[in-house]
């Protein structure tokens, strides 16, 4: 072996070019090279490179070919290449009781199981601007009583192949302890720890400390078999981390073995955490502070994440669902709970086979911790909505109505343990607290699945077994636009009607033009035995334009086309939709001598229809309308008109959506008082109808469930309104008012004006 001391003498040689970067590589990557002993000794863009033949023998060669003992080395801008296929060699960069500086290098390497990049035996290193490549069997950093610092560089490692022994971004001998910090980097590697430690050392405390990186990795750490009492602790500072943990609890017949400790703090950071299909991923401790904890599914396989410890702080847990077949990932917390978390869930969006379904997400022994569904209070699967309810110490989402306000009375108990008077419900939750302590021995986990018998003596969910499920936000949607159509579809017929009567006045033709605005309230509505839409707001505006001529004495004909659009509030939470609607229609009217008439409108109207949850559809709409009724003159101005109008609108059909066939009925009568003003001729009037709609019995679909899209019922409308004439220019205010069981109108605003000749 050739000793390489670097003296000051060397140092400028080297700088100055005399050792030149081929031939220095040529010596030393044959035969290594060691520095010792030198407080400040520097590499500065050197190029090291050796492809081992297979043929070569290496027994007389170092297992690191670059040591470094008891000294200060910089490597700067130097790239590394080593390829050893010899068992013989470990590690490329070996120091010893050393500290070193790595700038702006890059440094691959190829060795055998076991080996590294860059050795930390009782030493330091930081390592800036920098890259490490290595294939699977090669730790990137080894450390035994070492500190390494890695900033803004970047840790590669080849992906795993079955059945290799693959290393890790940092293999670690706890023998010593150690400590890592990672800034501003980036890795994917196939493991983040390699832990190992001398058979029956004393395992010390390992600390990774990663801040504004981001680290991907299949694992965590793997333990040698022999490593007992390891104990690790993640500590993340806005960056994020994935790896499943790796961490048996048991031997191969069941029984308990010690396990590596793992603690993790997740401070404005991310750990997304893969399914492992051997063990569950588990921890001791997890310490959030607006940390994620992101649970991964593969293949539809939900995991259990245990947490041994204590869960504390605030954060966010994102998990999977397959409510359809009432399953979940689950947290079980063995150790005390505390602090404020989130939920967001994302479901497998599979039909349940029933209502009445629950899914516990979150076990906990003491129940302090509270839990909230994020962005929204509840989880739509298929045609149902499940919501976020406590059961004794434990959350779960459950689609039964009656269980929605059952956490609110009991976190409110739990709190309140310091009043006297109800000193005996607050007080039985710590006698369950205590019995978790025992959970210290792994082999407990069976125990915390007892405490989900509180199912029981839980009385709201009882109560809930009679009430309403909830629907989702598709199947309320789909309901409530189906409403929204035929109400909009059916908003102008009435006002057609009120168009036509003053159209019996004897002029030869008329152009038209009429604005109505309006708002339907529509309550909720049941849609099944126990379930009920949530109803809704809908704003409608129509624009309508229209001609007509007399035909003779007592007939004339017309026709129209008109612009409607409806914004739809389904009441917070389900959202809103918008209904548009294009018509055409032809109308006609006959009026006898006697004041006896007959009123006739067929129109066809396009429909579009749209919500967030249903997407954009399109529909054919058709309407019928007759009306009858007989203008009585009393005299000084004054005419009474009773009058029937039926109505018959047909929706077209869907997959998803049975054809909707909706007849409606009116009585009214109206009262009318003529009065000449200043050369306007004035007509004031009151209207008071009684209408009632009935719709056949038609359903939407949502995968196998059926909902009837119910029948608005009856209602009264009340009417005031003016015309205003003066030569052939006729103006018409109007305003009405209806009331009803189901749907109620506060308001209908419209403005008619016409031309005659």
């Amino acid at each position: 072996m050739k000793a390489f001391k670097l003296s000051v003498l060397s140092s400028v040689l080297f700088i100055s070019g005399l050792y030149s970067s081929a031939t220095y590589a040529i010596e030393c990557a044959n035969e290594g090279f060691q520095i010792n002993n030198q407080e400040q000794a520097s590499l500065s863009e050197c190029k090291f490179e050796h492809l081992e033949d297979r043929n070569f023998e290496w027994d007389q060669v170092s297992r690191q070919p670059i040591t470094v003992t008891n000294s200060n080395l910089e490597i700067n801008k130097s790239s590394f290449d080593y390829r050893y296929l010899s068992s013989s060699i470990i590690g490329m960069i070996a120091a010893n009781n050393s500290t070193l500086t790595i700038k702006e290098s890059d440094f691959y390497a190829y060795t055998p199981p076991k080996g590294y990049i860059l050795g930390l035996i009782d030493s330091s290193a930081i390592v800036l601007n920098s890259k490490f490549r290595a294939l699977p069997e090669v730790s990137l950093f080894y450390l035994e009583n070492g500190k390494l610092e890695v900033k803004n560089s970047t840790l590669l490692q080849s992906s795993y192949v079955s059945g290799m022994d693959f290393g890790g971004l940092f293999s670690v001998l706890t023998d010593k302890p150690s400590t890592i910090h990672v800034y501003d980097s980036n890795s994917d590697v196939n493991r983040i720890l390699k832990l190992s430690s001398s058979q029956n050392a004393q395992a010390h405390k390992t600390i990774l400390n990663i801040h504004n990186s981001t680290l991907i990795s299949q694992a965590l750490m793997q333990d040698d078999w022999h490593s007992k009492n390891l104990d690790v602790h993640f500590v993340l500072n806005n960056s994020t981390l994935k790896g499943y943990t790796n961490i048996d609890t048991t031997n191969s017949r069941g029984e308990p073995i010690p396990r590596v400790m793992l603690d993790m703090s997740l401070n404005n950071s991310t750990w997304i955490v893969p399914y492992y299909r051997y063990t569950d991923n588990l921890v001791d401790h997890l310490m959030m502070d607006k940390g994620t904890v992101q649970l991964l599914s593969e293949n539809g396989q939900l995991q259990v994440f245990r947490i041994y410890g204590d869960l504390s702080g605030t954060g966010t847990f994102i998990l999977n669902t397959d409510l359809a077949n009432q399953q979940s990932d689950k947290i079980v917390v063995l150790g005390k709970d505390s602090g404020d978390f989130g939920l967001t869930i994302k479901d497998s969006g599979n039909e349940p086979n029933a209502a009445n379904g629950k899914v516990t997400l979150v076990e906990t022994q003491t129940g302090q911790a509270q839990f909230s569904l994020l962005n929204r209070d509840y989880v739509d699967a298929g045609a149902y909505r499940y919501r976020l309810v406590k059961e004794g110490t434990n959350w779960l989402l459950s689609n039964r109505e009656g269980e929605r306000s059952q956490p609110v009375p009991v976190t409110e108990e739990e709190k309140p343990s310091t009043p006297t008077d109800t000193v005996v419900e607050p007080v039985t939750p710590p006698i369950v607290d205590n019995t978790p302590a025992t959970p210290i021995t792994p082999a407990t986990p069976i125990t915390p699945a007892t405490p989900t018998t509180p199912t029981g003596p839980a009385t709201a969910p009882t109560q809930a077994d009679s009430g309403q499920v909830v629907l989702s936000e598709k199947s309320n949607a789909l309901v409530g636009l189906r409403q929204a159509q035929l109400l909009l579809t059916q908003g102008d017929l009435s006002g057609l009607h009120q168009r036509l009567g003053e159209l019996k006045t004897g002029e030869k033709g008329n152009v038209w033009v009429r604005n109505v605005n309006s708002r339907n309230k529509l309550t909720a509505l049941s849609t099944a035995h126990n379930s009920q839409a949530s109803g809704f707001d809908q704003d409608i505006h129509i624009l309508q334009v229209g001609a007509d001529k007399a035909v003779s004495d007592n007939v004339r004909v017309g026709a129209f086309v008109s612009n409607g659009r409806s914004d739809v509030d389904f009441k917070g939470e389900y959202g809103s939709g918008k209904v548009k609607g294009l018509s055409a229609g032809i109308y006609g009217t006959y009026l006898g001598n006697n004041g006896f008439y007959w009123d006739n409108i067929a129109k066809y109207t396009r429909l579009n229809s749209k919500s967030s949850s249903t997407g954009e559809r399109k529909y054919h709409g058709y309407s019928l309308s007759s009306e009858i009724g007989r203008i009585h003159h009393l005299g000084s101005g004054w005419t009474i008109t009773p009058q029937v109008q039926f109505a018959w609108t047909g929706l077209s059909s869907k997959s998803d959506e049975e054809r909707l066939n909706a007849y409606t009925g009116r009585v009214g009568v109206r009262v009318a008082k003529g009065i000449d003003f200043t050369g306007w001729q004035l007509q004031p009037y009151a209207e008071v109808n009684l209408a009632k709609t009935y719709t056949n019995t038609n359903y939407v679909h949502v995968n196998q469930y059926a909902f009837e899209v119910a029948e608005t019922g009856s209602r009264v409308e009340s009417v005031l309104g003016v015309n205003a004439n003066m030569g052939q220019h006729r103006l018409g205010l109007e305003g009405a008012v209806t009331s009803g069981s189901k749907l109620d109108q506060p308001y209908k605003i419209q403005l008619v004006y016409r031309y005659s000749w």
